[in-house]
């Protein structure tokens, strides 16, 4: 699967680098020494869909259509008559907060690495739930990593079963909506935690701009914290911050790369059992 992974990294770069033209399925599979045919198998495998179906599905007009009449998740946080967002139904996920406390009473840690649909993972639990998941490019020391994280913690080089449920976010198929539970142990202000919370309200192919998920108008410096307390999400793609995407309907930064979001959003928008109609739309996903 990471070799499969890393030839559609190689094609979605180069899609990118091309000013996201028509997708052209021979030259881009001769970016990656396959012919035409090869790339359409390539993509069906990885991502259930065509290649030209997924790309057009990166193109910022049609992102853009997916988010007409977005629904604001973030007005709670500045009305205390509110509550929390309930969680997507596809992501029952549970979060508790790593309290000083138990840094200092010398918090064990568990750690592992894996392999995914989207590159190499290092995956982190304390005895509570997941605390950290992070997509690793290059060789590191997956201690050193977790002790600067999390000063004063014992940390163990020791799958624990908490690795496992989280591996299964990564193990669906496109289009897979099968209900999983998770905890999550992480450490975090109060803002992030809140942010990191209205996340998980975002089901698989459903995207949100920086300024609607802080649910404020004429307020930037409320988008600007947003959108960092986004990109400071602890544990990848389990709190989905690669569905929080700019305005104008690019892409736009991602903590793990910008070329690993686009493979995510692109399978995600085009594996999605029930994408908005070419009404909606004003695109025809299943004949391109």
């Amino acid at each position: 699967m990471n070799d499969d992974y890393h030839q559609i990294e190689k094609v979605i770069q180069f899609y990118l680098k091309s000013s996201r033209e028509d997708f052209q399925p021979d030259r881009a599979a001769a970016h990656v020494g396959l012919d035409s045919s090869q790339l359409k198998i390539l993509f069906e495998e990885w991502a259930g869909a065509d290649p030209a179906v997924f790309f057009k599905c990166l193109k910022p007009a049609f992102i853009k259509s997916q988010m007409d009449g977005a629904v604001t998740l973030f007005d709670y946080m500045f009305d205390g008559e509110k509550s929390e967002p309930e969680i997507s139904p596809d992501r029952y996920v549970e979060i508790e907060p790593i309290k000083p406390a138990d840094l200092q009473n010398g918090l064990k840690i568990f750690y592992s690495s894996s392999q995914t649909m989207y590159g190499d993972i290092l995956i982190a639990s304390s005895g509570k739930g997941i605390c950290y998941v992070s997509f690793i490019d290059q060789p590191a020391s997956g201690a050193d990593l977790l002790k600067r994280a999390f000063p004063g913690s014992f940390v163990i080089n020791e799958q624990h079963d908490f690795h496992k449920e989280a591996l299964k976010f990564f193990q669906e198929k496109a289009g897979d909506s099968n209900e999983k539970r998770l905890n999550l142990h992480v450490k975090g202000t109060p803002f992030q935690l809140s942010v990191w919370r209205a996340l998980l309200t975002l089901s698989k192919g459903e995207l949100t701009t920086y300024g609607d998920l802080a649910g404020i108008n004429g307020r930037p410096k409320a988008s600007r914290a947003v959108g960092s307390a986004v990109g400071k999400n602890p544990v990848a793609f389990i709190i989905p911050c690669h569905r929080v995407i700019a305005s104008s309907g690019l892409i736009g930064n991602y903590r793990w790369g910008s070329v690993r979001k686009a493979a995510m959003v692109g399978r995600e928008l085009a594996g999605n059992k029930k994408p908005a109609s070419k009404k909606e739309t004003g695109f025809e996903l299943r004949n391109l």
